[in-house]
Formats: C-alpha cells, sequence, structure tokens
C-alpha cells in the first residue's frame, strides 16, 4: 500500500485524489485526516496498481499500433522494445505529480535524468460528463502520439525518426512515447482541488522514461517489417495484441547502444535467443493450457500477468502444460518466481521447474526454496532432442498446518535455443 502523505502549504491543505472521473467519494486516495480508501472505475474495484498498469498497457498498445500496421502516419518498426513497469520510477513521478502544481509542472524542473512526459488539465467533478479515468489516461497517451505529429508529412516523420530533431515540447512527447530502445517506465498521476470546497479540480499526470536523454540526431526506431530487428536479449512477444514489439527474455536484458542500468535479476547476452516455446499466464492458448487438474487451483492475476498459489502444511500442486515441444538443438527452459517471505520461518516450501519425456521415461527438474520478494528466474538446460518434451511447474509445501500460509506467485514460461550458462 501507497504511504500516506499530508501536503501542506501556508495555509492550505490539498485534497489530493486519483479519481474516478465525477466524485470524490470514490476516489483513490485521499489525503486528509490520513485516511484511505478504495476507488472505483466503472463498476470495478480497482487500486493504484490497477491504475499504473493502465498506463503500462496503453503505451504498449500503443507502440505495437505503430511498430505494426495500424499507424497511419508512422512506417512500421523493426526493433520497437515492450516497455516494463519500474515501480522506483513510478514513485518518483509519482511524487512529482503531486508537488509540482504550485511551481509549474514542467519536464526540466522534474529533477529526473531520463526523459519525462507530462499532462494537465482542469476537470469539474460535479460535470456529469467528465471522461472516466481510463479514458483519460488512454486520451493522454493517444495525443502524445498522435496530436503531436499533426501537420506533418510522412517524408518529415521518417526524416525525424532517422535522425530525431525537436521543433517542440509536443514532438518531444511523441518521441518518449516511439522511441523504440526505452524499456522501463513508471507514471503518477494526482488531481487536486483547486480550493477547499471547490469543484474544479487539476489532473497532473507525469511519465518517467528510463533511458539516456533524447539528443538531436538520434535514431527513434529502425524503420522494417516488426521484430525483424529485435535486440539480442530480445525475442517478439507472443501476446497477440503485443505481437509486433520485442519482449526480454526472462533474466536477461535489451541490448540497445543507449545507456542501460542493469538490474539484479538480469545481465546482458550478447547472443541473440530464438523462442522454441512459450507462454504468459494470462493465455489462453493451446501453447498454456494446463494438463493437471490440479492446476485449478492456481490462480491468475489479470493485471501482474502472474499465476499464484497460496500453500500450506502438506501440499503439492503441480502445472503441467499439455502442449508436446520437440527441440532440434539444446535448449533452456526459463521461468520466474516469487515466494514471499513468511511472517512463520517454519513454512518450508520450494518451487520445481521440470521437463518431462512425453513417453514418461525420463525427465529433470530444477528446484528452488530460497524465500524471494520480487521477480527471480529460474533456469534448467534440456540436452534431449527430437523426443517430445513436456513442461510444468510445481510447489510443495512440508509444514504442520499451525504455521500458516505462503504465497508463491509464477510467470513467464519461456524456452529458448542455447544452453542456460
Amino acid at each position: 500500500m501507497e504511504s500516506m502523505i499530508i501536503i501542506v502549504t501556508t495555509c492550505l491543505i490539498f485534497d489530493i485524489f486519483v479519481s474516478n472521473g465525477v466524485t470524490d467519494d470514490s476516489a483513490y486516495l485521499i489525503f486528509k485526516h490520513n485516511t484511505y480508501k478504495d476507488c472505483i472505475i466503472g463498476e470495478n474495484g480497482c487500486n493504484l496498481k490497477e491504475v499504473q498498469m493502465m498506463f503500462l498497457e496503453r503505451h504498449n498498445f500503443m507502440r505495437s499500433r505503430i511498430a505494426g500496421s495500424d499507424s497511419t502516419t508512422e512506417p512500421d518498426a523493426a526493433n520497437m522494445l515492450m516497455m516494463e513497469w519500474d515501480q522506483s520510477l513510478a514513485n518518483d513521478a509519482q511524487n512529482y505529480a503531486q508537488n509540482c502544481l504550485e511551481r509549474g509542472c514542467q519536464p526540466e524542473e522534474a529533477g529526473f535524468n531520463g526523459e519525462v512526459n507530462i499532462y494537465t488539465n482542469s476537470y469539474d467533478k460535479a460535470d456529469a460528463h467528465v471522461e472516466s479515468l481510463p479514458t483519460r489516461i488512454s486520451n493522454t497517451i493517444w495525443s502524445w502520439v498522435y496530436d503531436s505529429v499533426h501537420g506533418h508529412s510522412s517524408e518529415d516523420i521518417k526524416s525525424l525518426l532517422h535522425s530525431y530533431k525537436s521543433d517542440s515540447p509536443t514532438m518531444h512527447q511523441w518521441a518518449n512515447v516511439i522511441r523504440a530502445t526505452t524499456w522501463k517506465m513508471g507514471c503518477g498521476i494526482a488531481d487536486i482541488l483547486i480550493s477547499p470546497g471547490a469543484n474544479q479540480f487539476s489532473e497532473i499526470i507525469v511519465c518517467f522514461y528510463k533511458n539516456s536523454k533524447l539528443n538531436d540526431g538520434d535514431e527513434l526506431y529502425k524503420i522494417g517489417q516488426p521484430c525483424t530487428n529485435c535486440p539480442p536479449g530480445t525475442i517478439c512477444s507472443y501476446k497477440e495484441s503485443l505481437s509486433n514489439l520485442c519482449e526480454s527474455i526472462p533474466g536477461y536484458c535489451p541490448i540497445t547502444s543507449n545507456e542501460l542500468t542493469v538490474e539484479d535479476s538480469c545481465y546482458r547476452s550478447e547472443l541473440q535467443r530464438t523462442s522454441i516455446w512459450n507462454c504468459s499466464a494470462e493465455d489462453d492458448t493451446e501453447n498454456c493450457r494446463p494438463e493437471r487438474p490440479c492446476a485449478s487451483v492456481w490462480k491468475i492475476d489479470p493485471y501482474g500477468k502472474f499465476k499464484k498459489i497460496t500453500v500450506s502444511g502438506m501440499c503439492t500442486s503441480a502445472n503441467m502444460y499439455q502442449k508436446e515441444i520437440e527441440i532440434n538443438e539444446p535448449a533452456c527452459f526459463i521461468f520466474e518466481y516469487i515466494k514471499e517471505p513468511s511472517v512463520n520461518q517454519a513454512i518450508k516450501s520450494t518451487v520445481t521447474g521440470f521437463v518431462l519425456q512425453s513417453n514418461g521415461k525420463y525427465s529433470e527438474k530444477v528446484t528452488v526454496s530460497e524465500d524471494v520478494d520480487k521477480w527471480t528466474p529460474v533456469k534448467l538446460d534440456i540436452y534431449w532432442t527430437g523426443i517430445p518434451l513436456q513442461i510444468g511447474i510445481s510447489v510443495r509445501s512440508r509444514s504442520t498446518p499451525t504455521t500458516g500460509e505462503q504465497e508463491i506467485k509464477i510467470r513467464n514460461f519461456l524456452i529458448v535455443t542455447g544452453s542456460c550458462a
């Protein structure tokens, strides 16, 4: 849960909230009297994480649209990366959104060494025609992309893609959203009542993009068929709506010509990997259908896009996929997991990734028992070739029923060519 903050000026306490559009009684955040209240967007309950995921999903939707043939203004992109959410960037963006209104919300004042997009507007919360928060977020990102290049010819845009030169602040917003090698982002949003008891509020949207500063002369993206020039460390996404984007292989970072901060959970690979099989937790495709009946106890988080299970006592649960896979060269099975540290350290559980020959003769597995609170890659080498295989994950708890429960999450199941080393 986000920490509570009271913003005080000389004689005014601002009510700050992420609104559902028309009323503050269903606000997400109210920094007043130290109270906290969830918001309602339409008929669905929401929290700040869901609001943040709207920003990520709309950015990637627009990038995939531009990279493919759905854009009437920009040519296709051969190396467009899928953006990933960075919570530290989101925290900084949220802090700036909540504090910048008095002195003017400007990118150059944000104190961030990457790129920044900012949008501000005023609304009347008593106006029944005020659009919903999801619509306002979507319209903001749309305006950054399409309103910015309005009036520019196709030739002008091609020239800008090859060698960027900003002619206006709005053009810079466009470049920040469509720049192929930007892959980390975080956004914040604050609705601030203009005065106590007033219906008018100002909405500030701030997005931080983690990459080196954009300079005149930089290439925004390589023109070509989508995914034909994905950087090393990425593969063409298997997500249907984002299939024009290059997605990071779990445990790897994209290798681009721009400065990157490599996280503890990933490293740079100088070799391009080819995906043999992949599955996202929320997919209901042939690749991702589980075989074991007990897989039903796994729950899918539609926003975080992972599977989760709560274990306690003495139990085992497997999640094996129906899809038979056959490889022609050594390969690597990769998935990511979180095993939340339990309050009661007596809980003992393990997560196992396994590869099973479909004839049942042989299997290989890798087991981890460490509790981790961030996504951590697990890898297993596959040396069998020319034999149908199946992939699965299992969890096991060996504790007394009185020791409590532990939540385990898994995501990003993938087989790529080459050894895991």
